[in-house]
């Protein structure tokens, strides 16, 4: 059975980093990003496996990038999502710099969508990763989060504090009326 893993995961390699040789894991040589499950040196770039949360947690993505810093493939492995974004991201970046893998993603998923944010930051991770083995630190700084939206407040007319007689004669007004 791990030797069968091992050939799949072999092959997604090849896939994610086409006609690479010699993947050497470099896992445990280096402090990488805390979703980043497994790392591999080839003579063509890097491989990385991420976990990360999209709409769910549970997904896994390989993915490649050249010894550029460049994104060249990515890969869902393994998919928890309920949307049916699966088959669209699997993407061939083609040497893209994160902007523009991440505009990709987001026509793909639509810029709203919790699977497309994760993937994207799965993305992000590999290229920081690519940083911390190459450069010896992410040279990206992680995205702010939005602050939350101020909460709008809704008005009920003041229902909550009247009286039931002052609620009818509101709703009556309102010509609503009141039913017991």
């Amino acid at each position: 059975i791990e030797k069968d893993l091992a050939e799949k995961a072999a092959a997604v390699m090849r896939e994610v980093l086409p006609d690479a040789r010699g993947f050497e894991d470099i896992t445990d040589d280096y402090d990488l990003p805390s979703n980043v499950q497994a790392a591999h040196k080839a003579d063509k770039g890097y491989v990385f496996q991420i976990s990360y949360k999209g709409y769910i947690s549970g997904n896994v993505m390989m993915c490649g990038v050249d010894n550029d810093g460049k994104l060249v493939k990515s890969k869902i492995i393994t998919y928890a999502d309920t949307y049916d974004y699966k088959d669209k991201l699997t993407m061939d970046h083609g040497g893209a710099d994160f902007d523009t893998a991440k505009a990709n993603v987001e026509l793909a998923t639509t810029a709203t969508s919790d699977t497309g944010k994760g993937y994207n930051s799965a993305l992000r991770a590999a290229l920081d990763s690519y940083d911390i083995i190459v450069k010896g630190s992410a040279s990206s700084t992680p995205e702010e989060e939005e602050p939350a939206p101020t909460p709008e407040v809704f008005d009920n007319g003041g229902f909550m504090t009247k009286t039931d007689d002052e609620a009818r004669a509101l709703l009556t007004k309102m010509g609503m009326p009141f039913k017991n």
